[in-house]
């Protein structure tokens, strides 16, 4: 009724289903692995959202400060180091899911940490958001953006460049675009 297995054979089946067994496994552990990746980068981005929404709000709050009263430099060091704080944050969750993020997170953050007179890696993400730049509209507002950062900060004449090149980029064949150029001669003027 019942076949005799030799000794070889079930030596060879036992590593077969040994094989089996570590091929089971580490499939598992691959699922499991990127399943925990997903799920960190998940949790990244939504730091990073939320640490962007805090340096907006923080943004709108000066603003109002800035209409309602006269600037009280107690509170203004407040706000500033808010933002320094946040902009460290954001600079620590960034590079962990960079291809996640997009043009207009870059130029936050870069306009955030040109308020926090970190004009080195201001300059940086600047150019992130121009390479990031989902559109030719987007691009356009990004390097006028990098212009102003630079025409006020390091480089007159880097920045009048570059409003030339957003002017240059824009479209003059229908209201949007011209509606765009104007705001960048706005922008440009001294």
């Amino acid at each position: 009724m019942f076949k005799k297995f030799k000794v070889g054979e079930i030596m060879e089946a036992k590593v077969i289903v040994s094989i089996i067994a570590l091929i089971v496994s580490l499939v598992s552990l691959y699922i499991s692995l990127r399943q925990k990746k997903y799920e960190t980068e998940r949790i990244i981005r939504e730091k990073l959202t939320d640490t962007f929404n805090e340096i907006t709000e923080l943004d709108v709050d000066f603003i109002k400060l800035e209409v309602n009263i006269n600037k009280n430099v107690n509170l203004t060091r407040v706000f500033n180091q808010k933002r320094s704080f946040l902009a460290n944050q954001a600079l620590y969750f960034l590079p962990k899911i960079e291809t996640l993020v997009s043009d207009m997170e870059f130029a936050l953050l870069a306009k955030t940490l040109e308020r926090t007179g970190d004009l080195e890696n201001a300059d940086y993400y600047w150019r992130k958001s121009m390479e990031r730049s989902s559109s030719k509209c987007t691009e356009i507002y990004n390097m006028r953006g990098y212009a102003r950062f630079l025409f006020t900060t390091t480089n007159i004449d880097q920045g009048r460049k570059m409003y030339q090149e957003a002017i240059d980029l824009g479209t003059k064949e229908n209201d949007r675009g011209l509606y765009d150029m104007a705001e960048t001669y706005i922008l440009w003027r001294p």
